[in-house]
């Protein structure tokens, strides 16, 4: 794979377009923010993972990302009978927003990462890996900031009171750190995306604009996405799964200043998949709907302006059936000792 990505060529093509910045902000361990040549924002915390791919000829780290990136994807499906997990892991793998992803040299990754960890750290009782898990599903805010606003709640119900100081302590002192470190760069690069607003952008805020919907209709429709986001969450506390994980990054995408189409994958990956295992033809609507790109690849016009609105609505669509679907499971009141380790 990694020779592949060596004799690709990429020249004149929009291939790489966000690992092209996303390198030079990193090159020779040289850090520099997002300005017109880089385009670097990830918080300090997470750039210590991806620092030594600066230290990397560009189309070898470019190379070395995908191949992490399918590796993730590949470990990210749940246990099921082998046939159905291995046709789970070959649609994932070759999802539009898979090679998307791969094509751009985005960092969705590291995100997909983060929220295993968190879900193994919370099944196992484990501080460092809910450690980790925090700090690397915060690579992107855009995605994780609901969940990250409602994590207290999990881990009040999920992990004794010892474990929650270590996990407070730990994030508070690498965050402390590497804010002190970049913070001042990191937000001033964050508050100045070119792209929020554009026709990139697959939020609901910028989707609501472009189709002339009226300010206080689209807030009154993400009131209504946040309530419902908050609600199941707390609903299902008990119990953090990569389905409600999708979920809520779904709905934080939604309503984030500004979202990427290719984001996409990780909700797809966290929330669509362990559905398909589930309900497979529920589940497979919603791996179609994903691919359905793929039918007008070469209609670049029609890619171009209708690209970020359709997954604003694919997003919206994932959103809704992954809520219902946590909703129809058991409720399990909130328990006065963690729950059992597996």
């Amino acid at each position: 794979m990694l020779g592949f990505f060596a004799i690709i060529p990429i020249e004149g093509t929009t291939l790489a377009m966000d690992w092209k910045g996303l390198w030079a902000g990193i090159k020779d361990g040289v850090i520099q923010y997002g300005d017109a040549q880089t385009g670097l924002r990830i918080p300090p915390w997470s750039i210590v993972v991806l620092l030594p791919l600066g230290f990397l000829p560009f189309r070898l780290s470019w190379g070395l990302l995908a191949l992490v990136t399918l590796a993730v994807l590949i470990i990210s499906v749940p246990d099921a009978p082998k046939s159905l997990r291995i046709f789970a892991i070959f649609a994932l793998a070759t999802s539009y927003p898979t090679l998307r992803t791969i094509a751009d040299g985005n960092l969705e990754a590291l995100v997909i990462v983060g929220a295993l960890l968190l879900v193994y750290g919370f099944d196992y009782g484990s501080p460092a890996a809910v450690i980790a898990g925090i700090l690397l599903i915060a690579t992107k805010i855009q995605e994780s900031w609901i969940l990250l606003l409602i994590l207290p709640f999990f881990m009040f119900s999920q992990l004794e009171k010892p474990q929650n100081v270590r996990v407070i302590l730990g994030v508070l002192a690498i965050v402390a750190v590497s804010l002190f470190w970049k913070g001042r760069e990191w937000i001033e690069a964050v508050l100045v995306i070119e792209q929020r607003g554009s026709i990139m952008d697959s939020s609901l805020w910028a989707c609501a604009s472009r189709w002339g919907v009226s300010f206080p209709l689209a807030a009154l429709a993400g009131l209504a996405i946040f309530g419902g986001t908050v609600a199941t969450g707390l609903r299902n506390r008990n119990h953090l799964s990569n389905e409600l994980i999708g979920f809520l990054i779904a709905a934080s995408l939604l309503l984030a200043p500004y979202a990427a189409g290719n984001s996409y994958l990780t909700p797809l990956a966290l929330g669509v998949v362990p559905l398909f295992l589930n309900s497979p033809l529920l589940g497979l609507a919603l791996v179609l709907l994903a691919n359905a790109p793929y039918l007008v690849i070469h209609q670049r016009e029609l890619l171009y302006w209708w690209s970020a609105a359709y997954w604003t609505l694919l997003l919206l669509l994932t959103w809704a059936i992954l809520g219902i679907d946590l909703w129809q499971r058991p409720w399990q009141p909130n328990a006065s000792a963690p729950l059992p380790r597996r």
